[in-house]
């Protein structure tokens, strides 16, 4: 990447970068270098290293991965956050237009970067010892677990995880979190149907107004992405190199 130069990122382009969260311990402090006092305040809140460390590197990388379409240093980069913790850019930097968000889980880390289009992405470890029809029963609409029931035994785990992740990604881009009822929307989760919004319950049009598509390179997870608009060109990468000697 170019210093000087920013990254290229066509409106009709979702960047999806995927990380490894567990770093060498010269990588942790070199990403805890980035962090802003709040970020490092929250760090220290995690009881067990392992939790700490990975989200330092998680939110250092999205520094890093965000200074590359900024054209600013990963520390100079200010985060303001919604009414449900969204983080999004200050005013200054997002009149670029830039976009993003993140989601982690199982030791991975994975980004989404759009421009001028609300995006939302989920990853989720899949557990096969998870209860996940009792869960769904709670938390998915009647459609949705109807259709999780009718799978073989030894298809549903995945499908739970598959749905899961998508119904957060799109909460996420809506920005809303938790605080929008899962049940109020349906989306398919058997592996032959394509990923989208079937219904929304309270505002219908919002089916033709988000793409969804599934990211099937996160090792043993499920992961999908949310975005604002009609089409989708999703460009994957890697983050493989380190940033500070070890």
């Amino acid at each position: 990447m170019d210093g000087n130069k920013a990254a290229a990122l066509d409106q009709d382009e979702v960047h999806v970068c995927i990380a490894s969260l567990d770093r060498a311990e010269a990588e942790v402090s070199f990403f805890a270098g980035l962090l802003a006092e709040d970020e490092t305040q929250r760090a220290k809140r995690f009881y067990f290293p392992k939790d700490r460390d990975r989200f330092i590197v998680g939110r250092g990388l999205l520094r890093t991965i965000l200074s590359s379409y900024l054209e600013v240093g990963p520390d100079e980069i200010c985060f303001t956050y919604g009414t449900h913790g969204k983080p999004s850019l200050e005013q200054k930097e997002r009149q670029l237009g830039i976009d993003f968000n993140l989601a982690h889980s199982g030791g991975w880390g994975i980004y989404a970067v759009t421009k001028d289009r609300p995006v939302g992405i989920d990853v989720e470890f899949i557990q096969h010892d998870f209860p996940g029809d009792s869960v769904a029963e709670h938390f998915f609409s009647a459609r949705e677990v109807a259709s999780l029931r009718s799978l073989p035994n030894d298809m549903q785990t995945a499908a739970f995880f598959r749905c899961w992740a998508r119904k957060e990604a799109f909460i996420k881009a809506l920005g809303l979190g938790l605080s929008c009822p899962l049940g109020d929307f349906d989306v398919p989760l058997t592996p032959w149907e394509p990923p989208r919004l079937l219904r929304v319950q309270w505002a219908p049009e919002e089916v033709s107004r988000w793409v969804m598509a599934d990211i099937d390179r996160v090792p043993d997870c499920a992961a999908a992405v949310v975005v604002a608009g009609t089409t989708c060109r999703l460009v994957l990468s890697e983050w493989n190199g380190t940033v500070a000697p070890v």
